[in-house]
């Protein structure tokens, strides 16, 4: 996993991302400007895997 991955409904967005004072991918809530951490992943597979299980829900089939 690199960089930010996101989903946003209703201007709250849902991030999967590596904060720089971290060293496991974080689960976070981001409303505004403001990102809260909720919650790390064990290891990178982890976060790929949540990462695919967030796009068969919130994507469209075909859509990515």
């Amino acid at each position: 996993m690199k960089g930010m991955v996101s989903y946003e409904k209703n201007g709250i967005k849902i991030c999967i991302t590596h904060f720089p004072n971290r060293k496991k991918p974080c689960l976070a809530v981001q409303i505004d400007s403001c990102i809260y951490k909720v919650a790390s992943f064990d290891d990178e597979t982890s976060a790929d895997w949540f990462i695919e299980i967030l796009e068969e829900m919130f994507c469209r089939e075909g859509e990515k």
